[in-house]
């Protein structure tokens, strides 16, 4: 699936700090970040297949700036070279207005969470959850969770299911939301 890769940077106390992240509409992904953080800049985006990989990569490749979640410390220089390294492109305010096609809504069923697939839109996707009852006494439960139209996780109880079998025989009954 073609998607963006996308590179935020903001400025702190003389230091900068990068995004690396992913979206498949890039406008869209950052009117949702800068609720959380408006003190930031997407300053470059790069087109690509397989973009979930793709950004795995370049994450990896930074690795020894972490600092947290998708953010990565990097001087000016660290910066220059992955730009140029994965053949990114400066994003422009022209491209702040573009609006991609939407994915139709057609549900596609992943039972395991190393697909390549894990993060499409309506790709529902099971998993375990241990849940402290009354008593301290531990249950295991099974859920399933999906990405909406405006990119956030939603999760769900697969009702009434109590193993792996059930909860993917559950999926399968499910519409797109």
């Amino acid at each position: 699936m073609t998607g963006f890769i996308y590179v935020c940077e903001m400025e702190y106390k003389d230091e900068f700090y990068y995004k690396i992240g992913r979206a498949l509409n890039v406008a869209k992904r950052e009117a949702e970040l800068k609720v959380g953080n408006p003190f930031f800049n997407l300053i470059a985006i790069k087109e690509t297949r397989n973009y979930e990989k793709v950004e795995w990569e370049i994450q990896q490749s930074v690795k020894n700036y972490h600092f947290k979640g998708e953010w990565y410390k990097l001087n000016k220089e660290q910066y220059d070279k992955l730009y140029k390294d994965y053949e990114f492109s400066i994003y422009t305010d022209e491209q702040r207005t573009i609006e991609l096609k939407p994915i139709p809504k057609t549900p596609h069923y992943v039972f395991s969470k190393r697909d390549d697939t894990a993060k499409r839109l309506y790709t529902y996707h099971v998993f375990r959850k241990r849940k402290i009852l009354k008593g301290n006494k531990a249950v295991y439960r099974w859920y399933y969770w999906f990405y909406n139209e405006s990119g956030r996780q939603i999760q769900k109880a697969c009702k009434g299911c109590k193993n792996r079998p059930e909860a993917e025989n559950y999926i399968k009954t499910l519409t797109p939301q």
